[in-house]
């Protein structure tokens, strides 16, 4: 293929290389209305025989950029005629599905109208405008206004985010010209396991793949077998054999059992070959060392399809023989019975020195096992019988570049502060950073790996940046101001087990220790629970999290755990949903803290199970609220404080489930708002403090009560703080509740004595169970509208379709701003509000004894025989005392339509006339 790169024609001949080339490309992913989520290039293999791409490398730059992004085709990769191969890019965003499984990926994120990409056959990164014009460039695309094109750019005028840039016949028109050889058409990414397209007439191939890297064996074992696949097509005769044939040191079987050196020989018919895998191992005899050999195929007249095997062939030794210490090599043998040949030394090539004999395992000075390439390396234990090996501290230490291994059952402990390179950590193993030591001088950095059970001990330890993953059990014991680094990559624990925090181990305290807070994700891959073990210890983390899995799992906080999240840049509690039920974290008498910007993710479904727990939420930066508190059934708090900042003013915490406070509810500063349908409950000994305009619970707010007092419910609604009182008449024990709305009810109209009602405001209050009781609301310092100096401001109930006044005790006069109104006792609860009642005459009965002596009515006046609206008489003896009814007029004392008889709690009235409510 001949290149030209704007205005210069390259007239050199690319040879082999020209037949691999761009057929399509798409930079639409995740965009709006993208078919894809993901950007990607195809290149596909035009000529007539298999081309080694492993090792090229797909590069974009934008339309004048000079800088490119690499993005690395995997050794071993080769391309049969007419086969496409997928490079998926940069996931671009939400929209759009999933590509076909790409064949390799890379990050770079393209323009959907403008740039330019590059076929390279190294993976060396171009550099300049017009740096297409290297000789290592295969194939480039300009498009938009690219700086690098063959002739002209394509024009993406039109272009959608359902399409691509897609080269002619299926990727085989090919004029040296981007605006003519491609077009727009709707995009369809294809893989190598599409189907093939030939260019021109059927062209023989046999196509096996992928190479055979990193194969390894014992010296004079056989390795464990790896496989590759071999098919073919257009083979001539029609039936015939394709000849697979060994390199030296290779032995291949057709079904991983029978291994030869031999050629085999593999049939075919219809002049095709089916995939069909072929294994290979590294014979017994393999030379020690480095090895690289390769497998051919041949037959049906087509070209030659060879697969590379590379690998290396290891020595081992064992600590066996006299124990002369391990930095000794009279220590080491080549059999376990301590009668092998030892080593020459310890930095030759391809020697493992395997330490499974636990009364040798010492050694005195530095012990250095390194080779050229790494090949060489310590193996702790012989993954079944436990071993320990201790790396000593001070003198006696590994170097640095001594890489070790740690198989299953063997622990490593690492006292020194210089430490090997840890290689390959097996299931089943342990390593133990054990260095003592308080001072700044001593603090251990632990290596961002993948461990298996990890145990930190003693003195100062600190992550490294990054994901630390350990898929057994974590221990912290006994270390001092444990964190992560201050500065990004931050550090993140995704542990598959339990999580230690034991013996005294803190923390670095906050402030100080705010910037390098870790997150804690719980990802138990396997289901079941994880336990969080940290009696009495204060966890000071960035997160806790639990990722979207495939598995169920709960998280169980061991009891008087003290957990804070967040610092001022975020954090807080993320957990997420498991395969069929929410993850739960289950907390007993312990605290969990919201800080600086923390928040439980709104997205999160996980829940809290507690049970005499606390949660504080002390948020006091970012950009959103405190997010979202579940909980399972019959969880209840301790306490339960909002304090958020003063100057905070995104300070809101959602309960999205029914929970039940049993001591204290803190309303410094911050809304607790409940979720519609849902009750933030308070105990029989539960209480309140605070409770303000800026302090105040949105929503549904239970009452148990087993008292004949009165309990303010301090509700509210965005920043209106409007408590209400609900005082029951007796101690039966009692279920209320309360929620305030600053509207008014959908039902507006009333029945005499009211003569208007409040049309901004009411309250919902129930009562479940218990006893009747009073309800006491307040002006907030305004009059209510429309009533005037001479009226009464009362307590209105709703009740069959109207609003009824049920005024117990009311404000006078009716303009006032400030005062309390209190209902008569009541058995029934709805919507309540206040009501304005007319002026009228209100006669007390204060003292003991008869109804018509004036001596026990206020001012002396005895009421009527007829009351009428929208006089009220009061019922209120003298403590201890009574009224008796009798020596009425005609008999009976007669309540008309729309006056009152209000009875006073606890009061009594004795009835030897008759008294007629109408």
């Amino acid at each position: 293929m001949k290149h030209f790169f704007t205005l210069i024609a390259l007239f050199c001949c690319l040879g082999s290389f020209a037949q691999v080339r761009i057929s399509q490309a798409y930079g639409g992913g995740g965009n709006g209305g993208a078919t894809y989520n993901q950007d990607f290039v195809e290149l596909f293999n035009a000529g007539g025989s298999t081309v080694a791409i492993g090792g090229w490398s797909v590069q974009y730059a934008s339309a004048t950029g000079t800088a490119w992004a690499v993005n690395a085709i995997p050794a071993g990769v080769n391309l049969a005629p007419g086969q496409y191969y997928l490079v998926g890019l940069a996931v671009g965003g939400a929209v759009g599905v999933a590509l076909p499984t790409p064949d390799a990926t890379g990050t770079s994120n393209m323009s959907g109208t403008s740039g330019k990409v590059a076929l390279v056959n190294s993976t060396t990164a171009l550099s300049g405008t017009t740096a297409c014009s290297n000789a290592s460039v295969v194939d480039v695309l300009g498009f938009g206004a690219g700086s690098c094109f063959e002739t002209a750019v394509f024009p993406t005028t039109g272009i959608t985010t359902a399409q691509s840039m897609q080269r002619g016949s299926n990727g085989c028109t090919d004029a040296n010209n981007n605006s003519t050889d491609f077009a727009l058409g709707t995009v369809a990414p294809r893989n190598t396991g599409s189907s093939f397209n030939s260019c021109g007439g059927p062209t023989p191939f046999i196509s096996a793949g992928p190479s055979i890297t990193n194969i390894t064996s014992s010296f004079g074992t056989a390795s464990a077998s790896q496989s590759y696949n071999i098919s073919a097509a257009n083979l001539t005769p029609a039936a015939g054999d394709i000849t697979v044939t060994p390199g030296a040191g290779l032995e291949i079987s057709t079904n991983n059992i029978s291994f030869g050196t031999a050629p085999i020989l593999v049939p075919y018919t219809a002049g095709a070959l089916a995939t069909t895998p072929i294994y290979v191992r590294l014979a017994a005899s393999a030379a020690q060392g480095a090895f690289s050999s390769s497998v051919t195929h041949t037959g049906g007249t087509a070209p030659t399809a060879t697969v590379t095997v590379t690998g290396g062939v290891f020595q081992n030794y064992y600590n066996t023989k006299a124990n002369n210490g391990l930095n000794v090599v009279t220590t080491w043998s080549t059999t376990t019975d301590g009668t092998g040949a030892s080593p020459a030394n310890f930095t030759d090539g391809y020697q493992l020195f395997n330490i499974i004999n636990q009364t040798n395992a010492n050694y005195t000075g530095v012990w250095d096992v390194t080779a050229t390439g790494n090949t060489s390396r310590v193996v702790v234990g012989n993954g079944t019988a436990p071993l320990t090996f201790t790396v000593q501290p001070g003198a006696d230490s590994l170097t640095g570049a001594t890489r070790v291994d740690i198989l299953n059952n063997g622990t490593l402990v690492l006292l020194n502060n210089r430490r090997p390179f840890l290689n390959n950590i097996a299931n089943g193993s342990t390593v133990s950073y054990a260095q003592t030591g308080t001072t700044t001088s001593d603090t251990i950095r632990v290596g961002a790996l993948s461990y298996f059970n990890l145990i930190l001990k003693d003195g100062i330890k600190l992550l490294a940046g990054n994901t630390t993953t350990v898929r057994g059990d974590l221990t912290v014991n006994n270390v001092l101001n444990f964190n992560g680094p201050k500065a990004t990559p931050f550090a993140t624990i995704n542990a598959f087990g339990d999580v230690n925090f034991i013996n005294g181990s803190t923390f670095e305290p906050q402030p100080a220790g705010d910037a390098g807070r870790i997150t804690l994700s719980m990802n138990n891959v396997t289901g079941g629970p994880q336990t969080i073990n940290a009696p009495g210890v204060d966890l000071l983390l960035f997160r806790l999290r639990r990722d979207s899995t495939g598995t169920d799992n709960d998280i169980i906080l061991s009891p008087t755990a003290n957990l804070t999240l967040g610092n001022s840049a975020g954090g807080g509690l993320q957990l997420a949903q498991g395969a069929a039920t929410a993850t739960t974290l289950t907390m007993a008498n312990s605290t969990l803290k919201l800080i600086g910007g923390a928040a439980a993710t709104s997205t999160s479904l996980g829940q809290l199970f507690t049970t005499g727990s606390n949660i504080i939420i002390q948020k006091s930066t970012t950009t959103t609220n405190a997010g979202t508190l579940r909980f399972t059934p019959n969880s209840t708090l301790n306490q339960f404080t909002v304090d958020f900042d003063a100057a905070f003013t995104r300070d809101s915490i959602l309960v999205a489930d029914n929970v039940t406070v049993t001591g204290t509810l803190g309303l410094t500063k911050g809304k607790i708002v409940v979720a519609a349908g849902k009750t933030l409950s308070m105990g029989a000994a539960a209480s309140f403090t605070g409770g303000s305009n800026t302090a105040l619970v949105d929503g549904k707010l239970g009452r148990n009560t087993a008292a004949a007092s009165g309990f303010v419910f301090p509700v509210g609604k965005a920043s209106t703080y409007r408590p209400v009182t609900v005082t029951p008449v007796d101690a039966t024990a009692s279920v209320y509740a309360a929620e305030y709305f600053p509207t008014a009810y959908s039902t507006l109209t009333f029945t005499a004595p009211l003569t208007g009602i409040s049309n901004t405001e009411y309250w919902d209050i129930s009562k479940t169970s218990g006893a009747n009781a009073t309800v006491s609301l307040s002006l907030n310092g305004t009059a209510l509208a429309g009533a005037t100096a001479s009226d009464e401001v009362g307590v209105a109930h709703f009740e069959g379709g109207n609003w009824v006044s049920v005024s117990g005790t009311g404000i006078t006069p009716g303009n006032s701003t400030t005062g309390t109104a209190i209902s008569t006792a009541l058995a029934t609860f709805s919507p309540f509000t206040l009501g304005i009642l007319a002026a009228g005459t209100t006669y007390t009965f204060n003292g003991d004894g008869n109804w018509d002596n004036p001596a026990n009515w206020s001012n002396g006046t005895i009421p009527p025989a007829t009351l009428t609206a929208p006089n009220k008489i009061i019922i209120n003896p003298t403590p201890g005392g009574s009224c008796i009814l009798n020596n009425i007029v005609g008999g009976q004392q007669i309540i008309a339509t729309g006056a009152q008889i209000v009875i006073s709690p606890n009061a009594k009235l004795v009835l030897p006339g008759n008294l007629v409510i109408q």
